[in-house]
């Protein structure tokens, strides 16, 4: 079975069957971290299977993966949140933030911050922090660019690593370099277990885009 579920994915078998092979792999002690890949995969594409994924892997205990667990959770959380929005919403909700983005990229870090407090208020969306938040940092807004990644950071989904970063380069700042340090050492064990696709060099040669 361990060797199986490496070549074998639920198209092939159907999702139901897939995930009593996974439920059999677990118990015979295979690692574990494969599935949070495999979890946070489904999140975007089909959130009924990411529940019952998590929900099998919840099942098995894990201790030591509680800062994974509780990614997956605030990550479907997050997704479902969105999920429930009334398309109208949804809409209104989604040219605000790409015009946000859109101002982002450009630099315009003020205008882009104004737009994704509108999406905030339009869609009362907990992800709006982080963008607010990081459009605050990039204006030097040190302050309210924390507050406002530390309200995201609580319950973080899929921003929670990005979210780390910016609060560990505005630590860094500060000389407050323990917590620093300790958001980094966060950001770099979710990167690790989900297998994200950047290298973390440090503040000063960092080349990660934060998105």
């Amino acid at each position: 079975f361990t060797e199986a579920i490496n070549t074998i994915s639920s198209d092939d078998i159907g999702f139901d069957e897939y995930l009593k092979m996974i439920d059999e792999v677990l118990d015979s002690g295979a690692p574990v971290k494969r599935f949070f890949v495999e979890t946070e995969k489904y999140i975007s594409i089909d959130l009924e299977k990411a529940r019952a994924l998590y929900s099998l892997i919840s099942s098995k205990g894990y201790p030591y993966y509680v800062v994974e667990m509780s990614y997956l959770r605030n990550s479907i959380k997050e997704q479902s949140e969105y999920l429930s929005l009334p398309d109208s919403v949804k809409s209104e909700y989604e040219e605000l933030k790409a015009l946000g983005d859109k101002a982002f990229k450009a630099r315009n870090f003020l205008l882009a911050e104004e737009k994704y407090r509108e999406a905030y208020e339009k869609s009362k969306l907990a992800v709006c922090e982080y963008y607010i938040g990081k459009a605050l940092f990039k204006q030097g807004k040190l302050g309210e660019a924390k507050k406002h990644l530390n309200n995201y950071a609580v319950n973080g989904g899929s921003k929670y690593d990005k979210c780390l970063l910016y609060l560990s380069s505005i630590n860094t700042i500060l000389k407050k370099n323990g917590a620093a340090k300790r958001q980094v050492d966060l950001m770099l064990r979710i990167n690790n277990s989900f297998e994200k696709d950047f290298v973390y060099q440090g503040r000063r040669k960092n080349k990660q885009k934060r998105n």
